[in-house]
């Protein structure tokens, strides 16, 4: 690129889209300004405003090395559509001290999408026989009867060079990967190709699902999937953390309590997805009419018994029973591709496995589910299956032999007229590594399978009036977390930096979650200072749950005066201490899931100081909780807060110190329940936290962990808190310090 002058500029322009209030940055004089044009720009241009750069990574090496805290840089983005190959990369003190803004009120929008042209789009019924014949459109048959096929839409993607995309296993505690690639048209996600059609129903609600005896749901569920063999190919569902015959009981938390060091080592995520997968029997909804039989090929898989086999009493149970894929299908009259994706062992986590195979009136799959699965909590979709393109807005990939042909059933029956894209983008729009003084402010992005904002290790980031949309994880991320599948999940952060803002921006239509506020290290109490403020957030969490509008995760970090509401899963999940919910209204939310809550914390007892206070809780769903505090919650303030429409206020869940005042209950089943497990006569939290407290209360300080190992911490009991390395502390006074997890006096 040639050369770039940059053009110093005073008082140039006005505040951004959606900031009216405040001045600008630019308009202060002396400052370092950019110009960015999608339409009449040239990267080989000045920058300047008559004569604008045409990408924004133009404008970022332009003013890399040039600005400071007292000359500060600004990008002015001309309105238009930006189209990214790659993320922004802004990295360090070269990139810091710069904001990039829309100009004045015009609308930047930054995508991954690729357009679809309309004359890229043929309908189905008036290719010619000739044209059908040709390979990649091999699956059109499977369309097979006048009504499937009227109304129906291709778009060749290979022939257009357009990456069609890959699906992966995703769910709670898997490692995440991209999603499947979305369907926008006129801004609206499209669903992917589904049986049971229909996203709205309530939690016992059996239409919008295939379900098994629906038992744990307090639902008469259909028994559309049955478990064949359960106890025998896993064990009993009370032995789930001690069988090893599921990827959760290969977890390091479990793990470490074995008696054998020897089999404490923690897989790494291909053997657990090599791990014993389940075989449905069908019935029900699945059985009429032969359903089932559409939706893969028939054959009985052959299977590699890996020779791993669980621990204790179940070392006659294999543990890795692999399917081998299929080798030859008819795409002409088989399914490839297609997945279940719901609730298999419980009713907070969702998960997928792939449909293999049938035969006679079974199901195999291939991968593992994290739990044991179970009849009573089956509730899932068949997704991504051709022949249950039946409603409009829904959308299928025939990737099979590198077909990647694109079918959509629009709504009214024509794509003509309507604006569409295709997500494929599996990238960040905006990185920031290291910078200090960013500001983000009245830019529009949409269009990724990740995140959108990656932050790591920045300071005093600024993300202002931001609407991010359409991304299949969450919308912004301060930190990077290390819940994955070959660890405990600790929810710690790494990386989070401090003092970072998003404030007055609408984050919705998200696979993830909204705002993840990392930072903060719990080991010093350092807070991180970052805060969410004044956000819109909605109808989140659609592709994975434990994907809330908020994660606060370490140590000081806020979330306020936000507006959440449509989601399946919880609002916000704290981990960790010291943290802010106050002055929020959070609104038709936990409308999928059960055993959750609005706002939920704990699994770890150090995780002190959080208070949950003047907030809104309205219509929160199924057999929910306001604020749910699980194993062993403690030290959380919530009060003055009103729940209006809730199967309960709140849950204690075991744990100490926590108080629940001036609040206010309406239409609510329970103001309050839980269980205290001392009082049944154990001696220990309900779980055995002795390891999980040393691995996630001390992973940050080398010196501290390397003491902490000698160490066995001893159980809580009432009266006591332990705050460092196993030692019993005896709080200041008789009671816990809930604002500061290190108070009082400690005995070694």
């Amino acid at each position: 690129m040639a050369a770039v002058a940059l053009a110093l500029t005073a008082g140039v322009g006005g505040p951004a889209a959606g900031a009216a209030a405040a001045a600008g940055p630019w308009t202060a004089p002396g400052k370092l300004t950019v110009y960015v044009s999608a339409t009449d720009g040239d990267d080989a241009n000045s920058g300047g405003r008559k004569d604008p750069l045409r990408t924004i990574t133009a404008a970022r090496d332009a003013l890399a090395g040039h600005t400071s805290a007292k000359a500060r840089g600004t990008v002015l983005i001309r309105g238009g559509t930006y189209v990214l190959d790659d993320t922004v990369e802004l990295k360090g003190a070269a990139n810091s001290w710069v904001t990039y803004a829309a100009y004045r009120n015009e609308k930047v929008t930054i995508t991954g999408s690729h357009e679809l042209p309309a004359e890229g789009w043929k309908k189905l019924t008036d290719l010619s026989e000739e044209t059908l014949d040709q390979p990649q459109y091999s699956s059109h048959t499977r369309l097979n009867t006048p009504a499937l096929r009227e109304g129906v839409w291709v778009y060749d993607l290979g022939a257009q060079g357009i990456d069609p995309g890959t699906l992966y296993k995703n769910g709670f505690n898997w490692v995440q990967d991209p999603f499947a690639p979305e369907l926008v048209v006129g801004g609206d996600t499209q669903v992917l190709a589904q049986y049971p059609n229909g996203n709205s129903c309530a939690t016992t609600e059996t239409d919008c699902h295939l379900w098994g005896t629906g038992d744990k749901w307090h639902a008469e569920g259909p028994r559309d999937l049955m478990n064949v063999d359960l106890d025998a190919r896993f064990g009993l569902q009370d032995d789930w953390n001690s069988s090893g015959t599921t990827p959760r009981a290969q977890f390091e938390d479990k793990k470490q309590q074995l008696k054998d060091p020897e089999q404490r080592d923690t897989w790494s995520p291909e053997e657990m997805r090599r791990m014993t997968p389940q075989i449905f029997t069908v019935g029900g909804r699945a059985l009429a009419d032969d359903r089932y039989k559409s939706w893969a090929p028939e054959a009985v898989p052959t299977v590699d018994d890996l020779g791993t086999r669980g621990f204790g009493e179940y070392t006659d149970v294999p543990v890795q029973l692999d399917p081998r894929w299929i080798e030859h299908i008819d795409n002409t009259k088989a399914e490839t591709e297609g997945w279940l994706s719901g609730y298999f062992g419980n009713n907070y986590a969702n998960d997928m496995v792939r449909i293999l195979s049938w035969s006679d009136d079974r199901i195999y799959t291939k991968y593992p589910s994290m739990y044991i699965p179970q009849d009573a909590w089956t509730k899932v979709k068949v997704l991504n299956v051709l022949s249950e393109m039946d409603t409009a807005g829904e959308y299928y990939i025939d990737r099979y032999d590198d077909n990647d042909v694109l079918y959509y059933r629009p709504e009214g029956g024509t794509i003509e007229g309507k604006d569409t894209t295709l997500q494929t983008f599996d990238k960040n729009f905006f990185l920031l590594d290291g910078t200090r003084g960013v500001t983000l402010r009245g830019l529009a992005m949409t269009g990724s399978l990740v995140s959108g904002v990656q932050l790591l290790d920045a300071v005093g980031t600024l993300i202002d009036a931001v609407d991010i949309s359409n991304v299949s994880m969450d919308a912004i991320r301060i930190g990077r977390t290390t819940d994955t599948i070959t660890s405990m999940p600790d929810y710690e952060t790494l990386r989070g930096g401090h003092d970072n803002v998003v404030q007055n921006s609408y984050l919705h239509d998200l696979g993830g979650g909204g705002v993840l506020l990392g930072g903060g290290d719990r080991a010093t109490l350092e807070r991180g200072n970052n805060v969410a403020r004044h956000n819109e957030i909605a109808r989140f969490s659609k592709l994975a749950t434990y994907t809330p509008a908020g994660y606060l995760y370490g140590v000081g970090n806020s979330f306020e005066y936000n507006y959440v509401h449509d989601a399946p899963h919880m609002a916000v999940q704290i981990m960790g201490n010291d943290m802010r919910v106050n002055h929020n209204h959070f609104y038709d939310v936990v409308k999928n899931a059960g055993d959750m809550g609005a706002v939920y914390a704990g699994r770890d007892f150090t995780y002190l100081g959080n208070e949950i206070a003047y907030n809104h809780f309205e219509k929160i769903g199924g057999s929910n909780d306001a604020l749910y505090m699980d194993d062993g919650a403690s030290g959380v303030r919530f009060h003055h807060n009103v729940v209006n429409g809730s199967n309960s206020g709140v849950n204690l869940n075991s744990g100490h110190s926590n108080t629940a005042n001036d609040n206010v209950f309406i239409g609510v089943k329970h103001v309050g329940h839980g269980g205290i497990y001392h009082k049944k006569g154990e001696t220990r939290l309900p779980l055995d936290n002795s390891w999980v407290l040393q691995s996630r209360f001390n992973a940050s300080s080398t010196s501290v962990r390397a003491r902490s190992t000698a160490l066995r911490p001893r159980p809580w009991r009432p009266g006591t808190s332990t705050t460092r390395a196993g030692r019993r502390c005896i709080p200041t006074g008789g009671r816990s310090r809930t604002r500061r997890s290190s108070g009082g006096t400690c005995r070694g």
